[in-house]
């Protein structure tokens, strides 16, 4: 307050105003030599911002100062601005950087950068997406997924456990399958068969011993076949072929060390499978009837599938056939064919025995017009075991 007051004081006794103060202007110089010190010293301060008192501060900054943008230099100094005072970045001068993704930013300058360092997939053509984990919604079946967040697709090259009933439609192979529960094939249901590679096949009686660890075999079975009509009094016969074996398949439960009962069929026995109470068997084919007189004969009926899962019967052996129309045509019947045998030719010339059948279960062709001739021999049958 004596600073102002003298101030007042001296203006009062010159009754002279003057504009602001600056001693370098010649035209200053009378001013300087009349003016007191303890006013220069007082100016002194206000332009060299000695004096605290003078100095501005941002208290002394009124509110609707409205200071220009212009006015404010660049704020480089860290931790100068609060971040909760910044309201907006309308935009990012060239230079400027980038916002780091720590701090809410994207770390880029451009869209596909943004995306790498989100980790965000592009939109369009996804060709940057490599893989889909975690997602929290499975993908739908029309987007290529399988709408489940478990494995519920068939696995063309792996091992797979599949659950719950399946229907296959048309003609359908099983090559090592294992099947947990039962197993309907051909319309009959049997347990479980672990479909092995190991195979062991009669041609002959015998006993089978399930190996340890075989709780399942697959057993197909074909009966023999029929022997060939035969010929005992007259000439002039034309006799028929015998019919082929039956054929039957199916899976078989098994115990380690009890002995399972096999049989073959002979011409047209019955060839048959028996583990227990279950069996799969199969009938042999019939023999051509016997040739009494001149004249076509009959053949015989093929034999059939009795128990199991695929049954199928035999062919019928082939009627001796008489020449017609003069066309010089006598031939005998030929043998049925089974599931894993062919029947025995037909015989064209006179006095001749029937042929026998190849392979296995296969009816045996007629004898010709031979005052007593043997039909050809129908094959054995055989029993197939797989595990």
């Amino acid at each position: 307050m004596r600073k102002l007051g003298l101030i007042l004081l001296f203006v009062l006794w010159t009754g002279t105003s003057w504009g602001a103060w600056d001693a370098s202007k010649p035209a200053n110089d009378e001013l300087l030599n009349v003016t007191p010190g303890l006013i220069r010293a007082n100016w002194d301060a206000i332009a060299t911002g000695t004096d605290a008192a003078l100095t501005v501060t941002n208290a002394k900054v009124a509110a609707g100062a409205a200071i220009v943008d212009t006015k404010l230099a660049t704020i480089s100094t860290a931790g100068k601005v609060n971040s909760t005072a910044i309201v907006g970045l309308p935009s990012m001068v060239a230079g400027a950087g980038t916002l780091p993704v720590a701090n809410g930013g994207t770390a880029a300058n451009t869209a596909a950068t943004a995306r790498t360092s989100l980790g965000v997939a592009a939109s369009g053509n996804n060709t940057d997406i490599t893989r889909l984990n975690n997602l929290t919604t499975p993908l739908s079946i029309e987007q290529g997924g399988t709408n489940s967040t478990t494995k519920i697709w068939v696995d063309l090259t792996t091992a797979q456990v599949i659950a719950g009933n399946k229907n296959f439609t048309g003609d359908t192979a099983l090559s090592n399958v294992t099947v947990v529960g039962n197993l309907t094939l051909g319309g009959v249901t049997r347990s479980t068969w672990s479909g092995g590679t190991n195979m062991v096949v009669y041609t002959s009686n015998a006993t089978f011993a399930p190996p340890a660890g075989i709780s399942t075999v697959f057993v197909e079975v074909v009966g023999g076949g029929g022997d060939g009509g035969a010929q005992n009094a007259g000439w002039g016969s034309l006799c028929g072929g015998g019919g082929g074996g039956g054929y039957a398949a199916g899976i078989v439960n098994v115990t380690a060390g009890v002995n399972c009962t096999v049989i073959v069929g002979i011409a047209n026995g019955v060839s048959s499978f028996t583990s227990g109470s279950e069996v799969v068997n199969a009938t042999g084919g019939v023999d051509g009837a016997v040739c009494t007189s001149a004249g076509s004969f009959l053949g015989g009926v093929g034999g059939a599938g009795i128990t199991g899962m695929i049954l199928v019967n035999g062919t019928k052996g082939w009627p001796g056939h008489a020449a017609s129309g003069g066309l010089f045509i006598n031939e005998t019947g030929r043998g049925g064919d089974s599931h894993y045998g062919v029947g025995g030719l037909e015989i064209l010339y006179l006095g001749v025995s029937g042929l026998a059948g190849s392979g296995y279960g296969a009816g045996g062709s007629g004898c010709s017009h031979a005052e007593a001739c043997s039909g050809g021999t129908g094959t054995s049958g055989i029993v197939i075991v797989k595990y």
